[in-house]
């Protein structure tokens, strides 16, 4: 829906007959869809959904995430391409929300991220996912889901499920002082590693 609503406004001409309006629901329903599939995906994993440790390649994952989230190529995503052993479909559903947020609530036309894995000791991972936007704006750290934020309501869902996976969360400006810094710390191992690939514009 998100892409129909981006090939529908590109060269479209509004002739104030309301169809600007149409698209702009579509695009508008489309975010909500996905808030609520996330959030619910989230509190049943939260909930009732045991940890499976397994391998997979972060920066596989981070480009079915993208397809998703950024068909045209708007914004430019960094991400290494590592083999981790940790809980798949959590971190998944955590990347995804990140990420969604970043392009949502950074407030720039075209949103820089980065995304880098390191290890912590032996049994656990730190996940920092940074965007180049305007940060929370001396704001609480918004990881209550029903508290409506510049960041939206994806980081409660993300704040929960870490919690039940045994993390932390915790949230900052970017290295340089701008933008957002959310660090994610979960169980896992970084198996291997290759050359770290960039998806620019």
């Amino acid at each position: 829906m998100k892409s129909l609503a981006f090939l529908m406004r590109k060269d479209f001409v509004d002739h104030g007959d309301g169809k600007m309006e149409l698209i702009e629901m579509i695009d508008t329903l489309a975010d909500k869809s996905l808030a609520v599939i996330s959030e619910t995906l989230a509190h049943v994993m939260a909930r009732s959904t045991p940890s499976i440790m397994s391998e997979f390649d972060l920066g596989a994952m981070c480009d079915d995430v993208l397809v998703l989230l950024d068909p045209f190529r708007v914004h430019a995503v960094h991400y290494p391409r590592v083999l981790l052993n940790a809980d798949v479909t959590a971190m998944h559903i955590i990347l995804r929300n990140l990420i969604d947020n970043a392009f949502k609530h950074a407030g720039v036309d075209t949103v820089t991220v980065d995304v880098s894995v390191t290890q912590m000791n032996p049994q656990r991972l730190c996940i920092d996912v940074a965007d180049n936007g305007a940060g929370f704006g001396g704001t609480e750290h918004p990881v209550e889901p029903r508290v409506p934020s510049r960041r939206g309501y994806g980081l409660g869902a993300v704040h929960r499920l870490v919690k039940a996976r045994g993390g932390k969360i915790d949230f900052g400006p970017g290295k340089d002082g701008t933008g957002v810094c959310v660090r994610i710390e979960l169980p896992g191992r970084i198996q291997a590693t290759a050359p770290e690939i960039a998806r620019a514009m």
